[in-house]
């Protein structure tokens, strides 16, 4: 169930250029769990795998790893291939339970948003899940704007605006980046942030950002936000505004 717009809340917005966080669940060949056999050569049992974390980095900080296995202490081996290309040597991966594992990185390497990679064991095991984070600079135009569900929804108690200033009578695209913001305990996620503007022809208008793009012209500024009037609210969603490529 999603819960849709009801009212405003506090816009926190940052530029593009800052280091944002993604997650993202790997997609397997042949699902979950993953069997991996006694390899008798290295790669010889080795599984396929890919992710996307939705949009591309021109420079990473940090690559993480996340999994649920049934063998303690098992060293694992993680390659990845970003564009066919191979991204590095191979990640040694220590088992920690439910714990994320990171690989720091020079701040210089461009990567894709899609990532296909092998992942391999010197162990029989299986493993249950595999999700991945990464810490980067996204290779975006425009503004990336962060909204802060725990801290900036407005209810019945509290809330506060913000506005967000564009050139008028420009069209801009507005999309989600990224939306783990959940308005109650059964971790319900917010449907759609609400946008409101006044367009070049003094109308003012709301539009929801959901799963595709919208595209705004208006006098020059804009609100946007999610609603709820529970008390529990936390995640965030990222957007990203940018000027709309002519057609």
């Amino acid at each position: 169930m999603k819960k849709q717009i009801l009212c405003a809340s506090l816009l926190l917005a940052t530029s593009a250029n800052a280091a944002i966080e993604l997650t993202a669940k790997a997609q397997m060949d042949n699902g979950f769990p993953i069997e991996i056999p006694y390899p008798e050569l290295e790669f010889a049992a080795n599984q396929r795998g890919n992710v996307n974390f939705g949009t591309k980095f021109k420079s990473v900080q940090e690559l993480c790893f996340k999994f649920n296995s049934i063998a303690d202490y098992n060293p694992f081996y993680f390659r990845p291939f970003l564009e066919g290309e191979l991204f590095s040597s191979s990640f040694a991966i220590t088992y920690r339970p439910g714990q994320y594992q990171c690989w720091v990185g020079s701040g210089d390497t461009f990567l894709s948003g899609d990532i296909d990679f092998i992942l391999w064991s010197t162990r029989e095991t299986t493993i249950y899940d595999f999700e991945l984070m990464i810490i980067g600079e996204p290779d975006v135009e425009g503004d990336i704007l962060t909204i802060n569900a725990e801290e900036h929804t407005m209810n019945a108690i509290n809330g506060n605006y913000l506005t967000h200033t564009v050139e008028p009578h420009t069209t801009y695209a507005v999309s989600i980046i990224k939306n783990n913001a959940i308005y109650n305990t059964a971790y319900d996620k917010f449907g759609s942030v609400g946008l409101t503007f006044v367009d070049p022809e003094g109308v003012k208008r709301l539009v929801a950002v959901e799963d595709k793009e919208v595209l705004i012209s208006t006098q020059g500024e804009i609100n946007l936000f999610l609603a709820d009037t529970d008390q529990d609210n936390s995640g965030e969603v990222l957007l990203n505004i940018k000027r709309a490529s002519p057609d």
